[in-house]
């Protein structure tokens, strides 16, 4: 009997804890998405995305160093 309490109050303190990390969650996200409405309707010229294009690695972990897109444009064909 003592056990299953205890398997009852776990699970109610999990159920709790979740409920709690959802709403915040969901107010964070509202905030951000209000900030990020606000931003775009204030400025006049949006900021420019970086791009990633350069590898790296680091500490054994690869990832990507900011830097200009590498492009390439084809070459007109002459007839």
């Amino acid at each position: 009997m003592q056990l299953w309490m205890q398997m009852h109050d776990l699970r109610d303190a999990a159920e709790t804890t979740y409920q709690v990390t959802k709403r915040n969650t969901d107010a964070l996200l509202m905030q951000q998405q209000q900030r990020t409405n606000a931003l775009t309707t204030d400025s006049a010229k949006p900021r420019p995305l970086r791009s990633y294009s350069q590898p790296f690695q680091f500490g054994g972990v690869v990832g990507l160093r900011p830097g200009r897109a590498m492009s390439t444009m084809a070459k007109p064909q002459q007839s």
